[in-house]
């Protein structure tokens, strides 16, 4: 029986789809629970295959001192630097660019932790989901046991900020013993930038959880809107990533804008995917007066089962995201919960759709993009035909399981 270590977000309702798949395995899962006061499924601390890991438990009073002052004094090191060098060379959009990227301290005292708690706890592998934040303390990891899953950002973005943060991320990489990444297009990129050994990627599917995340019926659709305020009967467009910088909020907001005046019965879910967010805000000030109505704005982070919720409401879900991108567990999620993706053309993308998956790809927001999703919004046959086709591919890959795959590995 294996035995894996999770590190990730607790607050990501992915961390709880993958505990449930691996437990569904029969695998023994270990979590970390660094604050006492966190929510944890009340199933999990009572599941015989499910371990808390308290990290005190492995912390000395060094320990904790190095865990204080270390990932400051690096994160402080790593801004300073970088201030210097972009006044010097007066480049002021990218200084603006890194300073919103998430600082190293977090990642920093992510590394000190976790490898200490690696390094003394029998488990035959870890899956860190995501490498900046989770993945580098693969570094000071005794054993070759780490599977470092590349989620995006962390090796498109944030790696690449600093030269501090890419040689973290290219020491973790080369430190794993598998780089996982949830995308086929971005290997090269990954192999070639990182300078890893081909033979240590594999290619490992994002995980849909189809106990939350399935299509309703036409009549719990209705009810549901019913509640929300939603016309029963609107074509409603879901935006279902985080409304950030990078992640394509200018060209939802021309997408959505031209929609709603296109097709005055539609209706818009905008996700901020934070509490705080200024983006939104500004779109929502800016709204005409005469399609206020059409648009909710969900101003806050939501759990797992609202955003399935959101997502079988929708006649579609759409992705505006321009940075590279994999194979997105939130374009996936809302797909596999009946509304049909709308994506900005990227070829990640391109890939999935050779792999059997169905949806719209657009480069640019034109005239013909509109009359395209305004068809097929009310040709309701061929919309069926597609979303069935999206569920085959769904089934398809729950054939390939995400655990066995692991598993296989070690």
């Amino acid at each position: 029986m294996k035995r894996v270590l999770i590190l990730g977000s607790s607050t990501n309702g992915i961390y709880y789809q993958m505990i449930d798949h691996f437990l569904a395995h029969k695998t023994i899962v270990f979590i970390v629970k660094e604050n006492p006061n966190s929510v944890l499924n009340n199933k999990l601390t009572i599941n015989d295959f499910v371990k808390i890991v308290t990290p005190s438990e492995y912390l000395s009073f060094l320990d904790k001192i190095l865990l204080k002052s270390i990932p400051v004094i690096l994160s402080y090191v790593d801004l300073k630097i970088f201030k210097f060098y972009y006044k010097i060379f007066r480049k002021e959009e990218e200084l603006i660019k890194l300073l919103k990227y998430p600082t190293l301290k977090r990642p920093v005292y992510n590394m000190l932790l976790y490898s200490k708690i690696i390094n003394r706890i029998d488990v035959d592998y870890v899956l860190c989901l995501n490498v900046y934040f989770y993945g580098l303390c693969s570094i000071f990891t005794k054993r070759k046991k780490v599977v470092a899953q590349p989620w995006g950002s962390d090796v498109n973005l944030y790696a690449l900020s600093s030269p501090l943060r890419f040689f973290l991320v290219k020491k973790s990489l080369q430190s794993s013993a598998y780089v996982a990444p949830a995308g086929k297009s971005v290997i090269p990129f990954i192999i070639d930038s990182y300078a890893l050994n081909p033979s240590k990627v594999v290619f490992l599917p994002p995980i849909v959880d189809d106990s939350i995340f399935f299509p309703l019926s036409s009549d719990q659709i209705k009810s549901l809107r019913k509640k929300l305020n939603i016309p029963e009967d609107a074509i409603v467009f879901f935006s279902c990533r985080r409304f950030f910088e990078g992640w394509g909020p200018e060209l939802i907001k021309i997408l959505f804008l031209k929609l709603a005046i296109a097709i005055p019965n539609s209706f818009y879910l905008v996700l901020s995917g934070s509490d705080y967010n200024t983006l939104i805000d500004s779109f929502e000030n800016e709204l005409p007066i005469n399609i206020k109505k059409q648009f909710l704005f969900i101003k806050r982070e939501i759990s797992i089962r609202e955003f399935a919720l959101f997502s079988q409401i929708s006649d579609f879900t759409v992705s505006a995201m321009t940075n590279r991108d994999m194979r997105s567990s939130s374009i996936l999620q809302s797909t596999a919960s009946g509304a049909y993706p709308i994506l900005y053309n990227q070829e990640e993308y391109n890939i999935l759709v050779k792999d059997g998956f169905s949806a719209l790809l657009f480069n640019s927001i034109d005239d013909k993009l509109i009359s395209e999703i305004k068809d097929l919004a009310f040709d309701k046959n061929r919309l069926l035909i597609l979303r069935k086709r999206n569920n085959a591919f769904f089934e398809n890959q729950r054939r390939n399981s995400y655990v066995a795959i692991l598993n296989s590995l070690f």
